[in-house]
C-alpha cells in the first residue's frame, strides 16, 4: 500500500483483515477455546481463519513526525490466506463446540473439524440433520427427523426428545445449559434437557426464522414471520409483539451488560 492509499485506508482496513471467497457465506461461528473463526459456506465448505494477527493494529501504531498525531500504519504483509475445508455439497450447519473446534453437518452426521481444518466424525444420526445448537456446557444439540438429540463433547449421544412437528426452522440454548427452544410447523416449543420432558411452554407463533435467549435467561426473543420480533418473558410466558418491521428479521443477538437487543 502506497503513501496515497495509506492516507485513504478505512478504519476497517487498518483494523480488519479482509478475504475474498467464491461463496456467499451462510453462517459464522468464533471457536470456544478463541483461536479461530470458522465461515460455512453455501457451496457446503468451510472457511477458517486464525484469530491471532502476525501484524496487530498495536503493533503498527505509531505517531506522525509532522504534527505528532496518532496513526495505524497499514499492514506489510498480505494476511494469512484462509484454511478452506470441503465437508458438503450443500449449504451446511456451523456451531462452535467446547472445549474446541467447530461442529459442521453434513447429511445426517456430525463432524468435528478443529481450528487448523482437521476433520474427523463426531456422530451419526439416523435422519438427515436440520439444526445444530452449541451447548454452553459442553457438547451439541441436533434437530433431526422430528426429534432433538443432545450429543456431548465427545460425540456420544446423551439423550433424544421425540416431538411432532416436521422441519424444525431455529433453535436456541439457554444460558444455563439446562433447557432449549426450538421453532417448528409455526410453533414455539421451550423444553428442559433430558429425554422426555413435557414443554415447559407451547404456543402457535407463526414460521419463526431466528431464535436468542437473553443473558439472564429471563427473556427469549424471536423472527417471527409476518409478526416481526416477539419477545417471550419465561416466567409468566407473557409474549410483547414488536410490529411493522418492512422485511422478516434475519438475525437477534443481546448484548451482555445492560441487555439490551
Amino acid at each position: 500500500m502506497d503513501t496515497m492509499e495509506a492516507e485513504t485506508a478505512t478504519l476497517y482496513d487498518l483494523l480488519g483483515r479482509r478475504w475474498t471467497i467464491e461463496a456467499p457465506v451462510t453462517n459464522a461461528a468464533f471457536d470456544a477455546a478463541g483461536q479461530a473463526v470458522a465461515f460455512a459456506l453455501a457451496d457446503g465448505s468451510l472457511a477458517i481463519a486464525p484469530l491471532a494477527d502476525s501484524e496487530p493494529p498495536k503493533d503498527r501504531y505509531r505517531m506522525a513526525l509532522d504534527g505528532g498525531r496518532p496513526m495505524i500504519s497499514p499492514r506489510r504483509n498480505p494476511v494469512p490466506p484462509l484454511t478452506k475445508v470441503v465437508i458438503s455439497d450443500a449449504s451446511l450447519h456451523l456451531a462452535s463446540v467446547e472445549p474446541e473446534g467447530f461442529i459442521a453437518s453434513d447429511g445426517s452426521q456430525l463432524l468435528h473439524v478443529s481450528a487448523s481444518g482437521v476433520t474427523r466424525q463426531a456422530a451419526k444420526l439416523g435422519a438427515p440433520i436440520d439444526l445444530v445448537a452449541p451447548v454452553h456446557a459442553g457438547g451439541i444439540l441436533a434437530a433431526s427427523g422430528g426429534s432433538v438429540i443432545y450429543c456431548d463433547s465427545r460425540g456420544e449421544v446423551g439423550w433424544l426428545q421425540q416431538r411432532a412437528g416436521g422441519r424444525s426452522s431455529a433453535m436456541a440454548v439457554s444460558p444455563d445449559g439446562r433447557s432449549f427452544a426450538i421453532g417448528a410447523d409455526g410453533c414455539l416449543l421451550v423444553r428442559a434437557f433430558g429425554p422426555r420432558p413435557e414443554p415447559t411452554i407451547s404456543m402457535a407463533l407463526g414460521s419463526i426464522s431466528s431464535l436468542s435467549w437473553s443473558p439472564d435467561g429471563s427473556w427469549l426473543a424471536m423472527s417471527v414471520a409476518e409478526a416481526g420480533i416477539v419477545l417471550l418473558r419465561l416466567s409468566d410466558a407473557r409474549a410483547v409483539r414488536i410490529p411493522s418491521y418492512p422485511a422478516s428479521v434475519g438475525s437477534l443477538s443481546w448484548s451482555a451488560t445492560p441487555a439490551f437487543l
